[in-house]
């Protein structure tokens, strides 16, 4: 009640100055326009106050995120528990994926063994990646010695001239030999070769991930 009787006396205190300035129908004009103004201007004052609130919310939870810490504590035995179910879970969908593809190669199905690689590999990648990275304790790259700074050299990644690439930890590495030869296998292998050449280079593959998990169950 008391805004709009605040917003009533500044209509009517608009419109009688403005009267006094100019007569007619100009200061009827007038005097609407300049309460318009002050109407609009009543209104917005709680929405301005509303908003500087939301404002602050949001920084209150910015500086609650800031807050959260990582580091060692998100890999004790709980979330090693949680990495290793995520390893079987890979491992199982792996087997899965496997056995569809040789079923397909021993049947001619070229076309469909290549559609079951597509269709398991993108989140094989992922998972595996992500298993790798939380194995190797939050790092895939391998430091280099060289003496930088007061720190020396343990935050400077190891870059393999040879490759051009940075050279990463044995299990992150694993990792990407067992993409590079699905990757064979795929644009290769199954197209371009007999079923049991194609097979082979599947059991080939399939060697290369057992060694990936082994490595993953002993780190965790």
């Amino acid at each position: 009640m008391s805004r709009l009787l605040f917003i009533c006396v500044v209509m009517f205190v608009s419109c009688a100055c403005a009267m006094r300035v100019v007569s007619g129908w100009k200061a009827a004009v007038r005097g609407i326009c300049v309460s318009t103004c002050c109407v609009v201007l009543a209104q917005a004052a709680p929405l301005m106050s509303l908003a500087e609130q939301g404002q602050e919310a949001n920084i209150v939870v910015f500086r609650s995120e800031d807050t959260s810490s990582i580091g060692d504590s998100i890999y004790d035995d709980a979330n090693k528990a949680v990495i290793r179910q995520k390893a079987d879970s890979i491992a199982m969908v792996w087997s899965k994926m496997e056995k569809r593809v040789a079923s397909d190669i021993e049947k001619g199905n070229k076309l469909d063994a290549l559609g079951q690689i597509s269709n398991y590999m993108g989140q094989l990648k992922s998972d595996m990646r992500l298993v790798s990275k939380a194995a190797c304790g939050g790092d895939i790259y391998e430091r280099s010695d060289l003496s930088i700074g007061d720190e020396g050299g343990k935050n400077v990644a190891k870059f393999d001239y040879s490759t051009g690439k940075f050279s990463y930890k044995p299990i992150a590495a694993k990792a990407e030999s067992v993409i590079a030869t699905v990757n064979d296998l795929y644009f290769y292998s199954i197209d371009k070769t007999d079923a049991a050449s194609a097979l082979k280079e599947l059991q080939a593959t399939s060697d290369v991930f057992d060694e990936w998990y082994t490595m993953v169950e002993k780190a965790i």
